[in-house]
């Protein structure tokens, strides 16, 4: 890793460029199937995850509370996306 801009990735800071071109050329010869298969499993272990803290702040909470718990963090992180985005539309269009 490296803190030298000119030897950092471009997508991640702490990563070397070359790590990253290598893992950006692993990425374009996915086929489709491959990188949505990817994205599935990212978003499980995401799910997994974020059961895990709900499970750790709320021991009681049924397996119903559990699920309204887990689609509430999604619907905050969905509307923080939107807002997001609206401030670099903002931002653009102001400097």
């Amino acid at each position: 890793m490296s803190s030298d801009p000119q030897v950092a990735g471009l997508l991640n800071t702490d990563t070397d460029l070359e790590a990253e071109r290598q893992q950006i050329r692993r990425w374009r010869a996915m086929s489709g199937l491959d990188k949505l298969r990817a994205v599935a499993e990212m978003n499980a272990a995401v799910d997994t995850m974020a059961l895990a803290g709900i499970r750790v702040r709320h021991p009681a909470a049924s397996p119903r509370e559990q699920f309204l718990r887990l689609e509430l963090m999604r619907s905050q992180i969905s509307g923080m996306q939107s807002v997001i985005e609206r401030m670099k539309s903002w931002w653009k269009s102001n400097f």
